[in-house]
């Protein structure tokens, strides 16, 4: 018998190589969508915190208003 020889090898070579470029991307990928999450989160905090002080403020200068101390 003789060396076997497939005729697919330079396919499967070429697939083999499709699936890991692919693997890459996808590592890279969830990577950049891990700093996305993190800046998303940040913001949210921020707006958050914007909103209570924001509210805070409020209620104080309607609670100031409403004793005739102040206001606008």
């Amino acid at each position: 018998m003789g060396e076997h020889a497939c005729k697919w090898d330079k396919t499967i070579g070429g697939l083999q190589q499709s699936v890991k470029n692919l693997e890459g991307w996808q590592r890279t990928q969830n990577g950049n969508i891990s700093r996305v999450e993190a800046k998303i989160d940040k913001l949210i905090f921020w707006a958050m915190t914007a909103a209570v002080v924001f509210g805070a403020g409020l209620v104080a200068n309607i609670a100031l208003m409403l004793l005739g101390k102040g206001g606008s």
